[in-house]
């Protein structure tokens, strides 16, 4: 699959979808491929969603500027013309690239 088909099939839905992979409870926004899809809408141990992400974190305690930085709970990765991730204990927001 073409990087522009994956992304194709990773698009933001309005629906969420529920699946469990690596032993946890996901729903998720977009398409996980590598996750079971047969999973139930209850409670989820993990939330990815679409959504904005910011530019830094204000109390960064590791990492690289503009690449990734961390903090108690909370991590960021930005990877250039592709998109911002900010991780947050149960969730995972997505912010693509424009």
């Amino acid at each position: 699959m073409s990087t522009d088909q994956h992304l194709q099939s990773a698009a933001p839905s309005a629906a969420h979808r529920h699946y469990t992979a690596f032993g946890l409870r996901w729903r998720s926004s977009l398409a996980l491929p590598f996750a079971d899809a047969s999973g139930q809408p209850e409670s989820a141990d993990v939330t990815v969603r679409f959504g904005e992400a910011p530019a830094r974190l204000p109390a960064s305690t590791s990492g690289t500027p503009h690449c990734w930085e961390a903090s108690p709970g909370t991590a960021l990765l930005a990877v250039p013309s592709v998109a911002r991730y900010l991780v947050r204990r149960q969730e995972i927001v997505i912010e693509p690239a424009p």
